[in-house]
């Protein structure tokens, strides 16, 4: 994959409405699979020892426009919410590529983003209800409590019952049924459960390949079109909380007596 900058037109956050099917929206998703970095760049960013090194070399690549909105004294809340406005820009960026019916229903995806902090509200209170109506695709599920799964390798598993709820809520705003849709988010959600869960040293290829399996979502020509826009959501959630990850590791560094 490329490490050079985005094309200064590609930067613009200018959604435009998709026509009746699916096409413009593909056509737009496997232009901006450009952006995603190389395993050669995530390890540059790694070995970056502080935050604005680290920022240096994000602005050199294709992450740029993911970064943009971090300056060099950001504080770790900073940076936090600089990635899920990040987030909620590129959900809405996405829904602008679908077809109208659609875009409600992908807007809506931004609420996950808070689910984590719903988590740790809920498990602070003590309160034995699940959350329904929030979910960050990847970044937090190890904020709640831990559902052990082993979907990724393989075995019978189930998602986060905060995960399973959203679902729920979440297919009742599609406009049509779409039943091969139904069945990779339950498998998503599984394997997100399954990730969160995963122990320090495993989390790593866990989420390789799962990233992995997302961007042959995206390519798969049997697969239905409604499909590709999640799967791209979910793989770009993936590498923003990587990048969000390396970011606060080299602000922490720069701290490091």
């Amino acid at each position: 994959m490329s490490t050079l900058a985005a094309p200064r037109d590609a930067l613009r956050n200018t959604p435009r409405a998709a026509p009746d099917g699916f096409e413009y929206a593909l056509a737009r998703l496997h232009a901006r699979l450009a952006w995603r970095a190389s395993e050669p760049t995530w390890q540059r960013l790694h070995a970056a020892r502080s935050l604005p090194a680290l920022l240096d070399v994000a602005r050199s690549t294709t992450l740029a426009p993911y970064v943009a909105g971090i300056v060099v004294a950001a504080t770790l809340p900073q940076i936090d919410l600089a990635f899920q406005t990040q987030l909620r820009g590129r959900i809405d960026e996405v829904a602008g590529w679908m077809p109208a019916p659609w875009q409600p229903a992908a807007r809506w995806t931004a609420s996950l983003i808070d689910l984590p902090a719903r988590l740790r509200e809920q498990h602070e209170r003590g309160s034995s209800h699940q959350a329904h109506s929030a979910l960050d695709p990847v970044p937090g599920i190890e904020h709640g409590v831990h559902h052990r799964s082993t979907a990724l390798s393989g075995q019978p598993a189930s998602p986060h019952p905060a995960l399973a709820a959203w679902l729920h809520t979440w297919q009742q705003r599609w406009p049509s049924n779409c039943t091969a849709l139904a069945a990779w988010s339950r498998r998503l959600a599984a394997d997100l459960t399954a990730l969160a869960a995963a122990e320090p040293a495993t989390a790593p290829a866990l989420r390789e390949q799962l990233a992995t399996r997302l961007a042959g979502d995206l390519h798969a020509r049997a697969a239905p079109p409604q499909i590709a826009p999640f799967a791209f959501l979910a793989l770009l959630a993936l590498d923003l909380k990587r990048l969000r990850g390396e970011c606060m590791r080299a602000r922490l560094t720069m701290e490091a007596p």
